[in-house]
């Protein structure tokens, strides 16, 4: 939800006012817009060198990692080392982020055309190269006019709008701010394929790059051989990119999971992608490797696929440490601060000092986007006070946002049917037998029981069990597996009756292993339950969250 114009100005003030002079460090949470603040505070787990190779011998990758994990750094991280980004680079990066063109109406049934895939490689890439170009005088002066020529022939064919009057104009004033002709004599000399003469005009041809440019638009273009398929004209874009110096070809493929149609099927990112992963003649080109960054859940179908050759290509999983979260949050608190805030510790009452960078880290739960969230909504929740006696976060602070957090992000309940353990999201609660037993009778109960039913089930006895016993249990219970025990989420009490289990993840449940990933599914009903308590009792909500 949007914050209002007051609360927006409020927390601009309280964000300086605390020692935050760059901003918000939980605010934006996406890496291609955080790019220049990027190299500060990002967090290598583990395989940046790995991904990012050998680029005397290039080797395709793929990167899977969940939502909201950095698989998008991981891929900025690399596009900043490259061209066009980076001025010292012998690698060039091809950004292939966009896929639309696979889902309009007509294309729908054809998700496998390879052709689709290397026009539009074709025309990112003709644009990196152009935008290397023209900052790298010393590249131009190795490019000869009969590969000028050819160049001219796979821009027209791959991308036409980049030798646009517009496009043009606006590269030659970035070089020069003094060129100002006509436009509309500009633009004809541009439509003629005569750029030399508005150049020539302004004495600009004594420039390598403009004079380049000029050749584009001017000379008649060499295309290629006839018949060619769309993986020999890839490769022989390849040579043209070498021949200007150029060591490797880095195609940096993101988003996958960003559209519509994607989002939430991994087996249509998989058919989507095919075409290029099976085809191993394009993926080991000599200097070129695809460096593709895909969703976790992409991870089983892609490796049910029989034409992907998966020993054949570098993958990586990332994976997310409370140490390496810790990392990120301390990185971030300092790059946003300038230097001066290292912990949460330090803006906070003393009644959090000792606990409040752990516990982020601890809700957040495997997940950096998780712990930008919580951390924004902390920040939210303090400065919502309309008394702020002060600056410091405090107690009711936290508590507020972890309640706010909890709505967005609830982390679904896995009970293991055998062993004393659940899992809340990816965090293992270890139980005693007692504990485990109460738990998975309601587990098996379709998640409600009566007081007298759990009784029987756990202690084995029909009377006998105090209910200070009862509540024992249940207190202790709570204080593993809920974020506030005084107010409960998951083991809920039924007054006069029992108790219910609530977000529940019932499929997870009934196979539970050591490395249990969070699923955030919906906390529905367990299917077929009919039990009359449920249904009076499913809208209770936490006091602590009022």
């Amino acid at each position: 939800m949007a914050l209002s114009e007051a609360l927006l100005l409020r927390l601009e003030s309280w964000l300086q006012q605390i020692g935050f002079a760059k901003g918000n460090p939980f605010a934006i949470g996406e890496a291609a817009r955080e790019s220049q603040l990027l190299p500060e505070f990002f967090v290598d787990t583990g395989y940046y060198d790995l991904i990012w190779g050998n680029p005397r011998v290039p080797q395709s990758t793929l990167v899977f990692a969940p939502r909201g994990s950095g698989k998008t750094a991981y891929r900025v991280m690399v596009q900043n080392q490259c061209y066009p980004l980076s001025a010292h680079s012998d690698v060039l990066a091809i950004l292939y982020t966009s896929f639309d063109i696979f889902f309009q109406p007509h294309l729908i049934s054809q998700l496998a055309r390879i052709d689709l895939h290397i026009k539009a490689i074709l025309n990112k890439g003709l644009y990196a190269l152009l935008n290397t170009l023209c900052q790298k005088q010393e590249m131009v002066n190795s490019i000869f006019p009969p590969q000028r020529c050819r160049l001219a022939w796979f821009y027209r064919t791959f991308a036409p709008q980049a030798l646009s009057p517009i496009e043009l104009l606006e590269r030659i004033q970035a070089i020069e701010p003094d060129f100002h002709p006509p436009w509309e004599s500009f633009r004809e000399s541009v439509r003629k394929s005569n750029l030399r003469q508005p150049l020539a005009y302004a004495n600009l041809l004594g420039n390598p790059v403009l004079q380049l440019l000029a050749d584009l638009v001017d000379c008649v273009p060499e295309p290629l051989e006839m018949q060619l398929s769309p993986a020999q004209i890839f490769t022989e874009f390849i040579q043209e990119v070498q021949r200007s110096g150029i060591r490797a070809i880095y195609i940096l493929v993101d988003r996958l999971d960003e559209i519509p149609e994607t989002a939430n099927s991994p087996q249509i990112i998989v058919e989507l992608l095919e075409p290029l992963l099976a085809n191993l003649t394009l993926m080991e080109t000599p200097g070129v490797a695809f460096k593709v960054f895909l969703p976790h859940l992409a991870l089983e179908a892609i490796k049910a696929s029989p034409s992907i050759r998966l020993d054949r290509l570098r993958t990586y999983e990332v994976v997310w440490t409370d140490a390496l979260l810790s990392e990120m949050l301390r990185k971030r608190l300092v790059a946003y601060s300038e230097g001066r805030i290292r912990s949460l510790a330090q803006i906070s009452a003393a009644s959090l000092t000792e606990t409040i960078d752990q516990e982020i880290v601890r809700v957040a739960d495997g997940s950096p986007r998780r712990l930008l969230r919580m951390g924004e909504l902390l920040f939210l929740q303090h400065i919502r006070k309309t008394d702020q006696e002060s600056l410091l976060l405090n107690e009711n602070d936290w508590r507020k946002g972890h309640c706010a957090f909890f709505k967005e992000y609830m982390p679904l309940l896995s009970v293991d049917k055998s062993a004393p353990q659940v899992f809340v999201g990816s965090r293992r609660v270890f139980l005693t037998p007692l504990e485990h037993k109460f738990l998975l009778a309601l587990y098996n109960s379709k998640g409600v029981c009566d007081k007298e039913r759990l009784v029987n089930k756990v202690w084995n006895v029909e009377e006998g069990v105090t209910d200070q016993a009862i509540s024992r249990l249940v207190r202790r219970i709570r204080e593993k597996i809920e974020p506030f025990p005084s107010a409960p989420l998951y083991l809920i009490t039924e007054h006069s009756f029992g108790f219910r289990l609530e977000h529940v993840d019932w499929v997870s449940s009934q196979k539970v292993e050591a490395n249990h990933g969070t699923q955030q599914k919906p906390a529905t009903n367990p299917s077929g339950t009919q039990d009359k308590f449920y249904e009076l009792t499913r809208k209770r909500e936490g006091n602590s969250c009022n």
